[in-house]
């Protein structure tokens, strides 16, 4: 019974155009992670004010990991609603979800683990300093258009919780009364939180009383905008200075570095592999098909300057920190790097947000060129890379 009751959802599903949410399930039942790492960094509060301490007495090193347990918090919240609300919408598909929403929730989930894991790391090492530029933001959200109703129902029960979890935290470092010199940080943390409360009630108003398009639309603007609010507060709230520009200049602010302009083909010093990944270099020049695959990418490249201008700009991003290599590399030509953004950084007129992982990812065939930075979550796999299987 259970077994036809699954291929009936299975061909609901499919004529739904849903995707399979399995991956996502188990990012989901992990969240219990998250809820360890945010009792942990509570019992640390705790055991401050029982020492007759308060948060504002915090070290640098709680201090990081409550702001990672607030960005871990808030994602998985996010994932996690996401999934629940379009379970609840359509019964007959639980197990799948529309492709925008499982790409949204995967967003999300994918960046709960690094946190987590720096949390930890921070917990460990009193000395701890945050590779990732600080305060982030929340991933990029994926356009559709229009918003599923089920996915602003989740936005909007997310902004519930989270408006709750930062009303909280407010009172803890409220309690006690608030250093005279931290004043003008905590004042300037409680309006951004103020500006969030705002749109989050204007939102929850507009879901309530119109159906209309337009209407539906301008919630969607506004619970996004509550939403990117409190993820910036609660960060600020466990580290004040970030809203002061001199303590973000401080906190890894790249400096200012012109990348090398790497040479046209048409130089004697160009190098056709200069996209791909180098760990990968030397086994790909004594492959054959992988020559020959590389040279046609050249050759049908209409404009060369601009591939080659990319890269450049994906060097520069590199040597100065904002990017990292992941040591994994795309599966096609020309098997480029996959990288993991730690500053806020444009590359090829796509702005990239920390922790996205993005790759250079070009199509070369006849009549048809194309050239993208592609942003996804990149699993690893045994598929052999093309051009040489």
């Amino acid at each position: 019974m259970s077994q036809r009751a699954g291929v009936w959802t299975r061909l609901v599903a499919g004529l739904h155009g849903e995707v399979a949410a399995a991956e996502l399930e188990v990012y989901r039942r992990a969240g219990s992670t998250v809820i360890d790492l945010l009792d942990r960094v509570q019992l640390r509060r705790d055991q401050m004010g029982m020492a007759g301490r308060s948060p504002w007495d915090a070290d640098r090193s709680l201090q990081f990991q409550i702001a990672f347990a607030w960005n871990a918090f808030v994602l998985q919240t996010l994932g996690d609603e996401l999934i629940e609300a379009d379970y609840a919408a359509d019964g007959s598909t639980v197990g799948f979800l529309p492709r925008v929403t499982a790409e949204q929730a995967a967003a999300f989930y994918h960046q709960v683990e690094p946190w987590v894991s720096r949390a930890n790391q921070a917990a460990r090492n009193p000395d701890y300093e945050s590779d990732v530029l600080l305060p982030a933001e929340l991933p990029t959200w994926v356009e559709v258009e229009p918003c599923p109703r089920p996915h602003l129902a989740a936005m909007l029960a997310a902004v519930r919780s989270i408006r709750g979890r930062a009303e909280v935290a407010v009172g803890a470092y409220e309690d006690g009364g608030v250093p005279e010199e931290r004043r003008r940080l905590f004042g300037m943390v409680r309006q951004r939180i103020a500006d969030a409360d705002t749109a989050a009630e204007y939102a929850i108003e507009l879901a309530g009383n119109d159906r209309r398009q337009l209407t539906h639309e301008e919630c969607e603007r506004h619970v996004k905008a509550a939403l990117e609010g409190y993820y910036l507060a609660g960060q600020m709230l466990a580290i004040p200075e970030l809203v002061s520009p001199l303590r973000r200049s401080q906190m890894g602010a790249p400096p200012v570095w012109e990348p090398r302009r790497l040479p046209a083909p048409t130089s004697p010093e160009f190098d056709p592999w200069c996209l791909t990944d180098p760990v990968m270099r030397p086994t790909l020049r004594q492959d054959g098909q992988a020559r020959t695959a590389i040279a046609d990418l050249w050759h049908w490249d209409p404009q060369p300057r601009v591939t080659l201008d990319i890269q450049s700009a994906i060097n520069g991003a590199l040597a100065r920190g904002d990017i990292v290599s992941t040591r994994m590399h795309y599966v096609r030509c020309p098997w480029a790097p996959i990288y993991l953004v730690n500053r806020p950084v444009e590359i090829g007129g796509r702005r990239l947000r920390q922790l996205q992982r993005f790759t250079y990812d070009i199509t070369a065939e006849p009549g048809r060129f194309e050239r993208q930075i592609l942003v996804a979550s990149f699993e690893p796999t045994d598929r052999i890379p093309e051009a040489v299987d």
